[in-house]
């Protein structure tokens, strides 16, 4: 059965009359999977794909469906590698729910939050290619977009999607497969300007940005306290009251200069949000997204994934929670920051922790 021939086990189930909806056959289907989950990395990534097929193919029960989506999760969040597995993050969101939405779910049923945060990434991570690619105004992938928004996934704590009427109407499988990824986040774009046109709100921390799908528009950046509309309060938006507030918000244009915008816009964000990510916009360009179309036309992400030197994220949560100043020069070729003395042993043993150094009469600072 780990091989996914049933044949056997239907022949002797017709021969002594055990029905189709028989606890047997439950017990069957989860056998097949711990006995997946007990083998080694490669062989149960090799199972999972037809593992899930015949989890959805065998129509067992609702409770059963969660339980065995959740062992396969709990098992590959245990590999030495955990790259994205379309099939599985599909999966996981369809039977167990969007795992930042719908948190309680993943508690009860996963008891992994290693598992929950890894598909919470995986989704992000995929929405933000989506947005970028399937409504973007052509189709084609909007390369340094996409690769910004990217490097904010772990700080993006809400997404929602404002469709205009030819994403929301469009019935093509790819953009079926969107809204049902999507779902609970789904917005209609009134006065969108352009039907093909579609709005990408991103919440991050105490900030919302909006970004729209065709080129040449400019993203708002709005304080939540602020926002023109409450999210989820109603079904629509509009396009230019709401998204494009110039009296509640702020407007940037994707316009380089003497710094490319991903730089401009990070020195904007990043001391709103009290953090800035590892890999800068010039790191990102050396690192390229390779493309390729699948079976149904859509162009997927293969992105080389990078270690950071450091956590960046809880490097900024500590320097929030003791009221450390900052001062980050990298962007100009310097050094990053801690202005405070070396007289509290327990900061001192943190931030040499995150690879920091003491200079005498300035503070710490990490290249």
């Amino acid at each position: 059965m780990l091989n996914n021939d049933f044949a056997e086990l239907k022949a002797v189930c017709s021969t002594l009359g055990v029905q189709s909806d028989s606890w047997v056959w439950e017990e069957a289907i989860i056998s097949q999977v711990e006995a997946a989950c007990s083998l080694h990395d490669l062989e149960f990534k090799s199972h999972l794909k037809p593992l899930l097929k015949s989890i959805a193919d065998n129509l067992v029960s609702q409770l059963l469906t969660v339980r065995c989506v959740s062992l396969l999760l709990v098992r590959y969040v245990k590999c030495s590698n955990k790259e994205e597995h379309s099939e599985l993050r599909d999966s996981a969101v369809r039977i167990i729910g969007n795992p930042w939405l719908n948190r309680p779910a993943w508690d009860a049923n996963v008891k992994n939050d290693d598992a929950r945060k890894m598909v919470d990434a995986w989704l992000k991570q995929k929405l933000i290619f989506d947005f970028f690619s399937l409504l973007s105004e052509d189709g084609a992938v909007d390369q340094r977009r996409l690769k910004y928004w990217l490097r904010y996934h772990t700080v993006i704590n809400d997404m929602w999607f404002a469709l205009g009427p030819h994403a929301r109407n469009n019935s093509n499988t790819d953009f079926k497969e969107f809204r049902d990824r999507a779902r609970g986040r789904l917005l209609d774009l009134e006065f969108a300007g352009m039907s093909v046109n579609n709005a990408f709100i991103l919440c991050l921390g105490e900030l919302i940005v909006v970004e729209f799908g065709c080129k040449g528009n400019a993203c708002y950046i709005y304080q939540c306290n602020n926002f023109p509309v409450e999210l989820g309060a109603r079904r629509w938006v509009h396009g230019y009251n709401d998204l494009r507030s110039k009296r509640f918000g702020e407007q940037f244009v994707h316009r380089d200069g003497s710094q490319k915008w991903e730089e401009k816009l990070d020195n904007i964000l990043s001391p709103l949000l009290a953090w800035r990510p590892s890999e800068t916009p010039s790191d990102s360009n050396r690192n390229p997204i390779s493309n390729q179309h699948t079976n149904s036309g859509t162009i997927r992400r293969k992105a080389a994934t990078q270690l950071p030197l450091f956590d960046e994220h809880e490097f900024y949560k500590f320097t929030a929670l003791n009221n450390l100043t900052v001062r980050d020069s990298r962007i100009k070729g310097g050094a990053l920051w801690v202005i405070t003395h070396m007289t509290d042993q327990n900061i001192n043993k943190m931030l040499k922790d995150f690879g920091f150094n003491y200079k005498y009469g300035r503070g710490w600072w990490k290249e």
